[in-house]
């Protein structure tokens, strides 16, 4: 049990420093993004876009920094990398809602790595609550974006009304939960067979280590005996 729990403490190194390098390349896109709007090419309000894009890459940079220090070793750095993770996608939807719905996906894809369904689990849960929580938040603070549920009552200045709270739920969140939990699902089984493909390889090492041993014991004792 001993070299099992080794294998998947390596693995989790090893996953920790390739969330972290992803979540540079994150943070990078995000500077491309504020300088295109810099320019002129994106349109997002200045304001919204300065705020969103430097507390984003500070999240996402985090990661690395967190690595940096530890190595990628410990039981709780994976839990590090992913908050700071998730919370860089929260920043990015409640400044740029209508841009960043899928980026949800990524703390999601990111558990993949550690071969643990109930994480990819959790994951879930948190990423749904927050993406629920950042629509509310982009409507009020954000980028607004008119034509959130592709109606036309909700064109003109911007006014929070009980009904569009509602159908922010109904047909903009909850169809995209529905899509985040899919992907779980799938993350979980490729998660749950590759952690079991990894085991069956380290059954398989075990073995021919203890028939080497054996064969080792036997040749020496022949030798002994010639």
């Amino acid at each position: 049990m001993g070299e099992k729990s080794d294998i998947f403490i390596q693995n989790e190194v090893d996953a920790n420093l390739y969330a972290a390098r992803c979540l540079r390349i994150c943070a990078l896109v995000s500077v491309g993004a504020w300088a295109l709007n810099v320019i002129g090419i994106f349109i997002v309000p200045p304001k919204i876009m300065n705020i969103g894009s430097a507390l984003c890459v500070v999240c996402m940079m985090t990661p690395t920094l967190l690595c940096r220090l530890t190595g990628g070793k410990g039981e709780r750095v994976k839990y590090g990398v992913l908050f700071f993770g998730t919370a860089g996608i929260f920043i990015l939807s409640c400044t740029l809602s209508k841009h960043a719905i899928l980026a949800w996906a990524l703390p999601i894809l990111l558990t993949c790595h550690y071969y643990s369904k109930k994480l990819t689990l959790i994951t879930l849960v948190i990423s749904q609550v927050l993406m629920f929580i950042s629509l509310y938040v982009s409507l009020y603070y954000g980028d607004w974006d008119p034509l959130l549920l592709k109606s036309t009552y909700y064109e003109g200045p911007r006014i929070i009304t009980q009904r569009m709270l509602c159908d922010v739920a109904l047909f903009y969140a909850l169809p995209r939960c529905a899509i985040l939990l899919g992907l779980a699902f799938i993350c979980t089984t490729v998660a749950e067979r590759t952690r079991g493909l990894l085991l069956r390889q380290d059954e398989i090492t075990r073995e021919s280590q203890r028939i080497g041993a054996e064969l080792d014991v036997a040749t020496h004792i022949q030798s002994s005996m010639l």
